[in-house]
């Protein structure tokens, strides 16, 4: 950590008091470049496609992500602007999200790709370095003026014209060098610390899941006593959910839980008590999740035990621990449904009380520790970011 002075040293800018200061707007010192716009058959397989980075390539972090990159024909006409250079700050302008628009990452090399309609880049000139306007537009000032341009709009989109209206005080190169070495550091540990989060979620999810499946496998289950086996439709009762839109639910705190990973939105009354296991209807259709409060069952269905004989708890585990198969028994179409039905017939194994008991008990340490693990790496990041904030915010006020 600093010592107070030294930071305090670098946000009064004493390397820069000599520095000639000049107010500019965006377009004043970058080129704006507009993306790509292709028709749904113009794309192609990877192998032969050429690459279009789109707004799910960038995160709102500012980290560049080749994940599920779209392939086109390279026969489409794509101006040679449309091609992603090195220092090119690619930006997100429309989004169905607004938190979306604005987000941005730098180029650090020529590439073969090119980016999409949703897309542009800014181009920098020689009064501006690309890793302090980088900078710049991840600060609380753009995000502020990104916030009020959309604000009440039905399309959010931002224009070329509304990024001229950005104007902000540009110091000498020499002191932007100065200033982008300091921020260009603490991006760094912010990256290292969300690449570390990212690593220790998955390794934990892998040691989780297979622990999981080792524990409730047919061969652990009868390792004592043989368990009872029937079909879930035997020992639980399923009950579909009731629709809701977002538009009909009125304010309140309890979680509507449709067809996605998470909470969809929220109402003001509930249709399920707490301890409820929940199926996704369609979204992510089959997936599995427990709620230890009261929810509002809408596009899923809710599984709950029916016979004294099996836990509701041991009920969830033993369910995530045949994930997989569930989402298996996804129908085929445009939009993929599990329904009531798929599940009746899955085979369910029923040891006794006390093994179940047992089996939850480990499987909830187990949960407990992989919280404790995530929360003290999320907490660091969190800690650092706030710093790094401080320290950008401060650097770039002139």
């Amino acid at each position: 950590m600093r010592s107070t002075s030294h930071k305090n040293r670098i946000l009064r800018h004493d390397f820069s008091t000599d520095s000639v200061v000049v107010n500019v707007n965006i377009t004043e010192v970058s080129t704006f470049h507009r993306g790509l716009t292709y028709k749904k058959t113009d794309e192609a397989p990877e192998q032969s496609g050429l690459g279009v980075l789109r707004a799910n390539n960038v995160t709102l972090e500012g980290l560049l992500c080749l994940d599920n990159v779209k392939y086109v024909n390279p026969n489409v006409k794509i101006k040679d602007s449309q091609k992603l250079k090195k220092n090119d700050i690619l930006m997100c302008v429309a989004s169905g999200s607004k938190k979306h628009i604005g987000k941005s990452t730098l180029i650090k090399r020529d590439s073969e790709f090119v980016f999409g309609g949703f897309m542009s880049v800014l181009r920098v000139s020689d009064m501006i370095l690309p890793n302090y306007l980088y900078h710049l537009l991840k600060s609380k000032k753009f995000r502020t003026f990104i916030d009020r341009s959309i604000y009440g709009a039905n399309i959010n989109n931002l224009k070329e014209t509304d990024l001229g209206k950005f104007n902000f005080n540009l110091p000498e190169v020499n002191v932007q060098r100065q200033i982008v070495r300091i921020l260009d550091r603490y991006e760094t540990v912010a990256n290292s610390l969300n690449l570390a989060l990212a690593t220790e979620n998955v390794e934990l999810q892998k040691q989780y899941d297979y622990y999981l499946r080792k524990i409730l496998s047919k061969e652990y289950l009868s390792s004592t006593v043989e368990p009872e086996i029937g079909s879930l439709g035997e020992f639980v009762t399923m009950k579909r959910g009731s629709p809701l839109t977002k538009v009909k639910a009125k304010q309140g705190d309890i979680p509507v839980i449709a067809g996605g990973k998470g909470v969809a939105f929220f109402h003001d009354e509930f249709n399920r008590g707490s301890g409820s296991i929940t199926v996704s209807s369609s979204g992510r259709a089959g997936y599995v999740a427990y709620h230890e409060r009261k929810i509002f069952a809408s596009d899923c269905f809710t599984v709950e035990t029916k016979v004294a004989r099996v836990s509701q708890r041991f009920l969830y585990y033993f369910l995530k621990s045949r994930q997989e198969v569930i989402y298996s028994m996804q129908s085929k179409g445009a939009i993929p449904h599990v329904y009531i039905r798929d599940l009746e017939h899955l085979e369910l194994l029923v040891p006794s009380l006390k093994l179940q008991n047992e089996i939850v008990s480990k499987l909830d340490r187990l949960n407990g520790y992989r919280r404790l693990l995530t929360d003290e790496l999320t907490s660091e990041r969190e800690l650092n970011n706030v710093q790094f904030e401080y320290y950008r915010d401060g650097l770039l006020t002139f």
